[in-house]
């Protein structure tokens, strides 16, 4: 097989790299699999995941990019309550409601 993988594996792959507590490399995956589908809910709802986990590091810096997937998320369906839920926790967490 030649050329990029599948959306569908690099989710796996980037599902793995969080269950093993390596949110940069999971942040790599869900990137390139936001290239394939970039509207995709799951993989944005994925991707601010990974970001809250470095913040939660203590790189604050990282809320402020786990809102943007959440954001992309709510443009397109603005009742989407993970999404609205999620940005609601980044933002205080950042401190920035």
């Amino acid at each position: 097989m030649t050329g990029e993988p599948p959306a569908e594996w690099l989710i796996e792959l980037g599902d793995k790299q969080l269950a093993q507590g390596d949110p940069d490399r999971a942040i790599h995956y869900f990137n390139r699999a936001l290239k394939k589908r970039p509207e995709d809910p799951a993989i944005n709802l994925r991707l601010a995941e990974a970001y809250g986990l470095k913040g939660d590091s203590g790189a604050k810096m990282y809320y402020a990019l786990a809102m943007e997937p959440l954001r992309r998320i709510l443009r397109s369906d603005p009742r989407s309550e993970a999404a609205n839920d999620k940005l609601l926790v980044l933002a205080l967490q950042d401190g920035d409601p």
